[in-house]
């Protein structure tokens, strides 16, 4: 014998007011994630100084070569933002500064693009020499963080 027929239900819809909460609530746990990642950037920067410091003139370099594993510029963009810390945490808790957003205020392109090849030799080039003019929207979020700035430090 085959067994009975099980009817189907649909779960109840959720009411419009729990589906603004839950995507308020997703939405303040990923500003939280994006303020944490650039704070741990600045950790990464602070215990890279930490250790140029420990070491004599020129062996740095080859002491990261040899025991990190990401990039030279990784590695600069982490000391500096370790370096201008105080102004890129201002801004961060101002705002839904993300780490890419830090490096872009510094001025340092867009590290994802760059880390993953995904830009390609003359416009890595560009980053580089920092030729390559900001877009209006790069233009736009440098305003506006730095109208934040000065509002702050007023």
């Amino acid at each position: 014998m085959s067994a009975p027929a099980t009817k189907r239900t649909r779960p109840a819809k959720a009411k419009p007011l729990d589906l603004a909460a839950e995507i308020n609530s997703r939405h303040e746990e990923l500003v939280g994630l994006a303020r944490k990642t650039v704070k741990m950037a600045i950790e990464i920067g602070r215990l890279l100084e930490e250790q140029k410091a420990k070491l004599k003139h020129g062996e740095f370099g080859p002491w990261c070569k040899e025991h990190l594993s990401f990039s030279d510029k990784a590695r600069a963009r982490y000391m500096n933002l370790y370096r201008k810390r105080d102004e890129i945490l201002k801004i961060v808790t101002m705002t839904n500064l993300s780490l890419t957003d830090a490096y872009r205020y510094l001025g340092e392109g867009d590290p994802i693009m760059e880390e993953f090849h995904l830009v390609d030799a003359e416009e890595k080039a560009s980053l580089a020499s920092r030729e390559r003019p900001l877009t209006v929207e790069e233009q736009e979020a440098k305003a506006r963080l730095k109208a934040r700035l000065d509002a702050a430090n007023a």
